[in-house]
């Protein structure tokens, strides 16, 4: 007898279909339904007497559309709920402020060269990391397994160098290489992130201040930094790839080792 007052309540929301069920949680385990809302007792007479209605919503959590349906339907009977309570407290003459003493305000102080400075303190380690050893994979597979590969490394050999100047010459080759991956991929990360930040920051405005503050410190600091990391890829990437025999080899050796190397830059990022 109750039905038509919760039809009405939950047909205020367009985004509602309300169905005709006759095994209601059946269905709603078999997918048919994504939510039943059951009231305990004549809804208008408690209502009327000042007393309590209980509403039950049940839901499927593993289905996306069935916690999403629960969640409409909640917020559909909260601002039933807020208009029953307004209206009680109306005719009982009792203020809004009276059952709600306290008012909480959340305020960030943070300034917004401080908030996008920590979104890119998460994310630039990693991507740094990542250009720089993609930087240095192809050069060091390339410039070890592919000169056996090609049988041109007994040729290297038989020159005047010594076996160090052409180890030296082949590290700097693939050290260079991945500083000039990093570099330009942190200009290139740079010029992406003040399009985007400019753009969210007009939507976000308001919610979540953002602007890039790129100090000439900070920046060469980023470079120094970007030295040793280099230099130990490099390093790493060569002393793999110099036992394998193909390129593909090379390319089995180092595809592991470039995960070990971009998992604490992952890490790094967590809270």
């Amino acid at each position: 007898q109750e039905r038509p007052l919760i039809e009405r309540w939950l047909r205020h929301n367009p985004k509602i279909t309300l169905v005709e069920s006759r095994a209601p949680l059946a269905d709603l385990r078999r997918g048919k339904l994504d939510a039943v809302v059951t009231v305990e007792g004549p809804v208008q007479h408690i209502l009327d007497s000042g007393n309590q209605v209980c509403v039950t919503i049940q839901f499927d959590g593993a289905e996306y559309t069935s916690r999403d349906a629960e969640a409409r339907v909640e917020r559909s009977l909260k601002e039933i709920f807020n208009n029953v309570r307004h209206d009680r407290l109306e005719k009982a003459n009792i203020e809004e402020e009276y059952v709600t003493p306290l008012e909480f305000n959340a305020e960030d102080v943070a300034s917004p060269e401080k908030t996008t400075g920590n979104l890119l303190g998460i994310m630039l380690p990693l991507f740094m990391v990542m250009t720089i050893a993609l930087g240095a994979f192809y050069p060091a597979v390339d410039l070890t397994a592919g000169e056996k590969e090609r049988g041109t490394f007994e040729t290297l050999l038989a020159t005047p160098a010594s076996k160090l100047e052409i180890v030296a010459g082949k590290f700097v080759a693939v050290f260079l290489l991945a500083m000039i991956a990093g570099i330009v991929n942190l200009i290139s990360m740079a010029g992406t992130f003040m399009f985007a930040i400019a753009q969210l920051g007009e939507a976000l405005s308001g919610q979540m201040p953002l602007a890039i503050e790129l100090r000439p410190g900070a920046i060469l600091v980023v470079v120094l930094v970007t030295v040793p990391l280099a230099f130990c890829i490099s390093a790493l990437m060569m002393s793999a790839a110099v036992f394998a025999r193909s390129f593909k080899e090379a390319q089995n050796y180092l595809t592991p080792l470039f995960l070990i190397i971009v998992a604490p830059a992952g890490f790094a990022a967590l809270p």
